[in-house]
């Protein structure tokens, strides 16, 4: 069974995180949804190079299976499911995220038998991309 990628991203704020606390030097805690917009398609592309597979809705919900419960679940779920290459399901989270409505995220899942909620970890939590200042760099 796969593990969830340890993912951190450093605080750079000269503040104490106000999502996770973490303290000024130390990284931001894998469930942070407050990291820079740059640093989401790394965190994304690292956990894609050790997860078994990419879920998508067809709407705005993408998940990374990390694990072989996970794999199984979304492989019968009705959700869109391919299994591959870190590179591949990097390619086709975000040919996904580039097709979905804008309450888009892609999320990891592991299996969390004490609390199922606490396996999902948001890479790119949902509303990160939803401002002008994104769609206007974008279009230029």
């Amino acid at each position: 069974m796969k593990n969830n990628v340890d993912v951190q991203v450093e605080n750079v704020e000269s503040q104490p995180c106000q999502e996770c606390n973490a303290v000024v030097g130390e990284p931001c805690r894998d469930y942070c949804t407050a990291r820079p917009s740059t640093d989401y398609w790394k965190t994304v592309e690292e956990s894609a190079s050790v997860a078994l597979g990419v879920a998508w809705d067809e709407c705005h919900k993408i998940y990374l299976a990390m694990d072989d419960e996970q794999d199984a679940r979304f492989n019968e779920s009705s959700y869109v499911y391919t299994r591959g290459t870190g590179e591949v399901l990097l390619g086709l989270a975000r040919a996904w995220f580039d097709q979905s409505c804008d309450l888009r995220f892609v999320n990891s899942v592991t299996t969390n038998a004490e609390d199922p909620n606490a396996g999902y970890v948001a890479l790119i939590p949902q509303g990160a991309f939803n401002d002008e200042d994104f769609y206007d760099e974008e279009s230029e």
